[in-house]
Protein backbone atom coordinates (compact mmCIF):
# COMPACT_ATOMS: atom_id res chain seq x y z
CA UNK A 1 0.00 0.00 0.00
CA UNK A 2 1.07 2.91 -1.18
CA UNK A 3 -0.16 5.50 1.58
CA UNK A 4 1.15 6.20 5.19
CA UNK A 5 -0.39 7.88 8.21
CA UNK A 6 1.61 8.69 11.39
CA UNK A 7 1.22 10.84 14.72
CA UNK A 8 3.99 12.75 16.36
CA UNK A 9 2.80 13.35 19.78
CA UNK A 10 6.11 15.04 21.21
CA UNK A 11 6.05 18.48 22.64
CA UNK A 12 2.97 20.34 23.32
CA UNK A 13 0.41 19.07 20.53
CA UNK A 14 0.05 16.09 18.39
CA UNK A 15 1.40 16.25 14.48
CA UNK A 16 -0.10 13.92 11.99
CA UNK A 17 2.41 13.05 9.02
CA UNK A 18 0.74 11.92 5.71
CA UNK A 19 2.83 10.20 2.70
CA UNK A 20 2.52 8.87 -0.33
CA UNK A 21 5.34 6.56 -0.91
CA UNK A 22 5.10 6.42 -4.68
CA UNK A 23 4.97 10.02 -5.75
CA UNK A 24 7.29 10.51 -2.95
CA UNK A 25 4.81 13.52 -1.32
CA UNK A 26 4.35 14.41 2.43
CA UNK A 27 1.94 16.84 4.49
CA UNK A 28 2.35 17.53 8.12
CA UNK A 29 -0.71 18.61 9.90
CA UNK A 30 -0.83 20.09 13.59
CA UNK A 31 -3.68 18.94 16.06
CA UNK A 32 -3.27 23.28 17.25
CA UNK A 33 -5.19 25.51 15.09
CA UNK A 34 -5.84 21.89 12.96
CA UNK A 35 -3.29 23.71 10.48
CA UNK A 36 -1.23 22.35 7.95
CA UNK A 37 2.75 22.81 8.24
CA UNK A 38 4.13 21.05 5.74
CA UNK A 39 3.37 20.22 1.61
CA UNK A 40 6.34 18.65 -0.01
CA UNK A 41 7.12 16.71 -2.71
CA UNK A 42 10.35 15.30 -3.95
CA UNK A 43 11.16 14.89 -7.79
CA UNK A 44 14.30 14.25 -9.33
CA UNK A 45 16.41 14.55 -6.49
CA UNK A 46 14.93 17.98 -6.05
CA UNK A 47 12.66 18.32 -2.72
CA UNK A 48 10.02 21.28 -2.42
CA UNK A 49 8.38 22.39 0.47
CA UNK A 50 5.54 24.64 -0.33
CA UNK A 51 4.09 25.43 2.69
CA UNK A 52 5.76 28.82 4.54
CA UNK A 53 5.73 27.22 8.25
CA UNK A 54 6.96 27.31 11.50
CA UNK A 55 10.00 25.86 12.72
CA UNK A 56 8.56 23.90 15.55
CA UNK A 57 5.29 23.53 18.05
CA UNK A 58 6.50 25.68 20.43
CA UNK A 59 7.06 28.40 18.04
CA UNK A 60 3.47 27.87 16.42
CA UNK A 61 2.18 28.25 19.74
CA UNK A 62 3.91 31.61 20.65
CA UNK A 63 3.87 32.93 17.18
CA UNK A 64 0.52 32.21 15.40
CA UNK A 65 -0.37 36.09 15.72
CA UNK A 66 2.28 36.87 13.75
CA UNK A 67 1.39 36.50 10.36
CA UNK A 68 -1.33 33.49 10.96
CA UNK A 69 0.60 31.31 8.99
CA UNK A 70 -2.27 28.26 8.17
CA UNK A 71 -4.79 29.56 10.78
CA UNK A 72 -8.14 28.53 10.66
CA UNK A 73 -10.55 31.55 9.83
CA UNK A 74 -13.78 30.92 11.48
CA UNK A 75 -16.55 31.79 12.77
CA UNK A 76 -15.33 35.29 10.54
CA UNK A 77 -12.40 35.63 8.24
CA UNK A 78 -10.16 38.78 7.79
CA UNK A 79 -11.19 41.90 9.42
CA UNK A 80 -14.23 42.50 11.35
CA UNK A 81 -14.69 46.19 11.43
CA UNK A 82 -13.93 47.20 14.72
CA UNK A 83 -14.58 44.19 16.04
CA UNK A 84 -18.27 44.93 15.86
CA UNK A 85 -21.81 43.36 14.14
CA UNK A 86 -25.01 43.43 14.14
CA UNK A 87 -27.49 40.08 14.17
CA UNK A 88 -31.12 39.71 14.33
CA UNK A 89 -31.99 42.43 16.97
CA UNK A 90 -28.40 42.35 19.04
CA UNK A 91 -25.01 44.20 18.68
CA UNK A 92 -22.20 41.94 19.44
CA UNK A 93 -18.45 43.15 20.41
CA UNK A 94 -15.82 40.22 19.46
CA UNK A 95 -12.39 41.18 21.64
CA UNK A 96 -10.13 38.11 20.75
CA UNK A 97 -7.63 39.85 18.79
CA UNK A 98 -7.03 43.21 16.99
CA UNK A 99 -5.17 44.61 14.36
CA UNK A 100 -4.71 48.04 14.86
CA UNK A 101 -8.97 48.86 15.23
CA UNK A 102 -10.12 45.64 13.96
CA UNK A 103 -10.77 42.34 14.49
CA UNK A 104 -9.30 39.90 12.55
CA UNK A 105 -9.06 36.15 11.51
CA UNK A 106 -11.86 34.63 13.83
CA UNK A 107 -11.58 32.91 17.43
CA UNK A 108 -10.57 29.25 16.48
CA UNK A 109 -7.12 30.45 15.46
CA UNK A 110 -5.40 28.83 17.98
CA UNK A 111 -7.54 25.99 18.82
CA UNK A 112 -6.36 22.83 19.71
CA UNK A 113 -8.19 20.50 18.00
CA UNK A 114 -8.79 16.53 18.47
CA UNK A 115 -7.50 13.73 16.15
CA UNK A 116 -10.92 11.50 15.60
CA UNK A 117 -9.68 9.21 13.49
CA UNK A 118 -6.42 8.20 11.17
CA UNK A 119 -6.82 6.06 7.87
CA UNK A 120 -4.51 4.61 5.37
CA UNK A 121 -5.87 3.17 2.40
CA UNK A 122 -5.28 2.31 -1.34
CA UNK A 123 -7.25 5.53 -2.24
CA UNK A 124 -5.26 7.92 0.41
CA UNK A 125 -3.60 8.89 3.20
CA UNK A 126 -6.13 10.86 5.73
CA UNK A 127 -6.64 12.50 9.18
CA UNK A 128 -9.27 13.53 10.64
CA UNK A 129 -10.22 16.53 13.58
CA UNK A 130 -12.87 18.06 15.39
CA UNK A 131 -13.36 21.03 17.56
CA UNK A 132 -16.39 22.09 19.59
CA UNK A 133 -16.07 25.57 20.39
CA UNK A 134 -18.66 26.43 23.48
CA UNK A 135 -19.65 29.70 23.29
CA UNK A 136 -17.05 31.17 24.97
CA UNK A 137 -15.39 33.95 23.76
CA UNK A 138 -16.85 37.70 23.88
CA UNK A 139 -18.76 38.83 21.12
CA UNK A 140 -19.76 35.20 19.29
CA UNK A 141 -21.94 33.23 22.16
CA UNK A 142 -23.57 30.76 19.77
CA UNK A 143 -21.74 26.92 20.42
CA UNK A 144 -20.48 24.99 17.18
CA UNK A 145 -19.06 22.13 16.55
CA UNK A 146 -16.13 21.70 13.21
CA UNK A 147 -14.60 18.71 11.56
CA UNK A 148 -11.71 19.14 9.64
CA UNK A 149 -10.27 16.19 7.74
CA UNK A 150 -7.07 16.70 5.01
CA UNK A 151 -7.00 13.75 2.24
CA UNK A 152 -3.77 13.29 0.71
CA UNK A 153 -4.95 11.38 -2.56
CA UNK A 154 -3.90 9.18 -5.11
CA UNK A 155 -2.68 12.04 -7.54
CA UNK A 156 -0.67 13.77 -4.48
CA UNK A 157 -3.31 16.73 -3.94
CA UNK A 158 -4.20 17.12 -0.60
CA UNK A 159 -8.11 17.60 -0.12
CA UNK A 160 -9.27 20.03 2.57
CA UNK A 161 -12.64 19.48 4.06
CA UNK A 162 -14.01 21.73 7.02
CA UNK A 163 -17.90 21.15 8.01
CA UNK A 164 -19.64 23.29 10.55
CA UNK A 165 -23.19 22.34 12.37
CA UNK A 166 -24.83 23.45 15.34
CA UNK A 167 -27.92 22.46 17.39
CA UNK A 168 -28.88 26.20 18.50
CA UNK A 169 -32.27 27.05 18.24
CA UNK A 170 -32.19 29.27 16.01
CA UNK A 171 -29.95 30.00 12.96
CA UNK A 172 -26.01 31.34 14.01
CA UNK A 173 -23.70 33.24 11.58
CA UNK A 174 -21.05 31.57 10.08
CA UNK A 175 -18.05 32.65 7.76
CA UNK A 176 -14.84 30.32 7.08
CA UNK A 177 -11.37 30.67 5.03
CA UNK A 178 -7.77 29.87 5.69
CA UNK A 179 -4.66 31.70 6.31
CA UNK A 180 -1.71 29.69 4.21
CA UNK A 181 1.34 31.52 3.03
CA UNK A 182 2.71 29.44 -0.18
CA UNK A 183 6.05 29.52 -1.28
CA UNK A 184 8.00 28.25 -4.49
CA UNK A 185 11.69 29.15 -3.94
CA UNK A 186 13.45 31.90 -1.88
CA UNK A 187 11.02 34.78 -3.62
CA UNK A 188 7.71 35.36 -5.17
CA UNK A 189 8.80 37.66 -7.67
CA UNK A 190 10.50 35.10 -9.65
CA UNK A 191 7.30 33.48 -9.81
CA UNK A 192 3.69 33.90 -11.05
CA UNK A 193 0.20 34.12 -10.57
CA UNK A 194 -3.12 33.10 -12.38
CA UNK A 195 -6.64 34.03 -10.72
CA UNK A 196 -9.85 32.98 -12.31
CA UNK A 197 -11.33 36.44 -11.64
CA UNK A 198 -12.66 39.58 -13.53
CA UNK A 199 -14.56 40.86 -10.25
CA UNK A 200 -12.59 42.25 -7.15
CA UNK A 201 -14.19 43.16 -3.83
CA UNK A 202 -13.45 47.12 -3.70
CA UNK A 203 -12.16 48.20 -0.17
CA UNK A 204 -11.45 51.05 1.16
CA UNK A 205 -7.88 52.31 3.33
CA UNK A 206 -8.56 50.04 6.06
CA UNK A 207 -9.00 46.82 3.45
CA UNK A 208 -12.70 47.34 4.61
CA UNK A 209 -14.98 46.65 1.75
CA UNK A 210 -16.94 49.43 0.64
CA UNK A 211 -19.98 47.48 -0.95
CA UNK A 212 -19.12 47.53 -4.55
CA UNK A 213 -17.48 45.34 -7.05
CA UNK A 214 -14.77 46.27 -9.27
CA UNK A 215 -13.47 44.89 -12.57
CA UNK A 216 -10.34 43.18 -12.20
CA UNK A 217 -8.92 40.56 -14.94
CA UNK A 218 -5.27 41.21 -13.92
CA UNK A 219 -4.22 37.53 -13.72
CA UNK A 220 -6.76 36.14 -16.06
CA UNK A 221 -3.37 35.11 -17.76
CA UNK A 222 -0.50 34.15 -15.41
CA UNK A 223 0.61 37.43 -13.72
CA UNK A 224 4.54 38.25 -12.92
CA UNK A 225 4.72 38.99 -9.27
CA UNK A 226 7.51 41.09 -9.64
CA UNK A 227 6.76 44.34 -8.02
CA UNK A 228 3.13 43.45 -7.48
CA UNK A 229 1.75 44.18 -4.08
CA UNK A 230 -1.38 43.00 -3.27
CA UNK A 231 -4.05 42.82 -0.51
CA UNK A 232 -6.83 42.29 -2.30
CA UNK A 233 -10.20 39.77 -2.71
CA UNK A 234 -11.03 38.50 -5.38
CA UNK A 235 -14.53 36.71 -6.36
CA UNK A 236 -13.84 33.34 -8.16
CA UNK A 237 -15.70 32.57 -11.54
CA UNK A 238 -17.60 29.45 -11.75
CA UNK A 239 -15.49 26.72 -13.45
CA UNK A 240 -16.57 23.17 -14.24
CA UNK A 241 -12.78 22.29 -12.97
CA UNK A 242 -13.02 24.40 -10.03
CA UNK A 243 -9.36 25.55 -10.66
CA UNK A 244 -9.38 29.10 -8.62
CA UNK A 245 -5.64 29.68 -9.09
CA UNK A 246 -2.32 28.82 -10.14
CA UNK A 247 0.82 29.88 -8.98
CA UNK A 248 4.15 28.90 -10.34
CA UNK A 249 7.61 29.27 -11.54
CA UNK A 250 9.92 27.62 -13.69
CA UNK A 251 10.10 24.72 -12.04
CA UNK A 252 7.00 24.09 -10.07
CA UNK A 253 3.11 24.64 -10.56
CA UNK A 254 0.99 25.00 -7.38
CA UNK A 255 -2.98 25.04 -7.71
CA UNK A 256 -5.97 26.20 -5.83
CA UNK A 257 -9.16 24.21 -6.74
CA UNK A 258 -12.52 25.90 -4.88
CA UNK A 259 -14.74 22.72 -4.95
CA UNK A 260 -17.41 23.51 -2.26
CA UNK A 261 -18.18 27.05 -0.24
CA UNK A 262 -15.50 29.06 -1.29
CA UNK A 263 -15.98 31.67 -4.53
CA UNK A 264 -13.67 34.69 -2.95
CA UNK A 265 -9.84 34.22 -2.78
CA UNK A 266 -7.76 36.98 -0.25
CA UNK A 267 -4.47 37.16 -1.72
CA UNK A 268 -2.19 38.98 0.22
CA UNK A 269 1.84 39.83 -0.57
CA UNK A 270 4.00 40.38 2.66
CA UNK A 271 6.96 42.76 2.79
CA UNK A 272 9.37 39.98 3.01
CA UNK A 273 8.14 38.95 -0.70
CA UNK A 274 9.37 34.97 0.60
CA UNK A 275 5.57 33.83 0.38
CA UNK A 276 2.41 34.51 -0.49
CA UNK A 277 -1.23 34.28 1.34
CA UNK A 278 -3.85 32.45 -0.98
CA UNK A 279 -6.37 32.70 1.52
CA UNK A 280 -9.38 30.65 0.56
CA UNK A 281 -12.62 32.37 1.60
CA UNK A 282 -16.38 31.22 1.72
CA UNK A 283 -17.33 35.55 2.04
CA UNK A 284 -15.74 38.70 1.74
CA UNK A 285 -13.58 40.56 4.77
CA UNK A 286 -16.27 41.90 7.24
CA UNK A 287 -19.21 39.58 5.99
CA UNK A 288 -20.97 39.64 9.35
CA UNK A 289 -21.62 43.63 8.77
CA UNK A 290 -22.18 43.99 4.65
CA UNK A 291 -24.15 40.10 4.67
CA UNK A 292 -22.07 39.60 1.11
CA UNK A 293 -21.90 35.86 1.11
CA UNK A 294 -22.74 35.39 4.89
CA UNK A 295 -23.94 31.48 5.56
CA UNK A 296 -27.09 32.14 8.64
CA UNK A 297 -26.76 28.27 9.57
CA UNK A 298 -29.61 26.81 10.01
CA UNK A 299 -29.61 24.13 13.24
CA UNK A 300 -29.00 20.47 12.44
CA UNK A 301 -27.55 21.06 9.15
CA UNK A 302 -23.67 21.08 8.15
CA UNK A 303 -22.61 23.30 5.94
CA UNK A 304 -19.34 22.01 4.06
CA UNK A 305 -16.05 24.20 3.25
CA UNK A 306 -13.63 22.12 0.39
CA UNK A 307 -10.57 22.99 -1.24
CA UNK A 308 -7.65 20.98 -2.83
CA UNK A 309 -4.23 22.12 -3.02
CA UNK A 310 -2.02 19.92 -5.47
CA UNK A 311 1.72 20.61 -5.87
CA UNK A 312 3.36 19.49 -9.19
Amino acid sequence: MPFEVNIQHDGPFPSIHLLHRDKQVSAEVYAFGALLNAYTVLKNGQTMQCIDAFPSKDYALSEIKSGFKSAKMSPFACRLKHGQYRFGDEQFQVEKYFLGKHAIHGLLFDALFEIDDISATEEGAKVELSYHYEGQEEGYPWPFDMQVSYLLNEAGALEITTVVSHNQPEAIPIMDGWHPYFQLGEFIDDCSLQIFSERRVDMDGEIIPTGHMVADNRFIEPHLLEGVALDDCFQLQARPDHLACVFKNHGWRFSIYSITGYPYLQVYTPDSRRSIAIECLSAPPDAFNHTQGLIELEPHVQQTFKAIYHLE
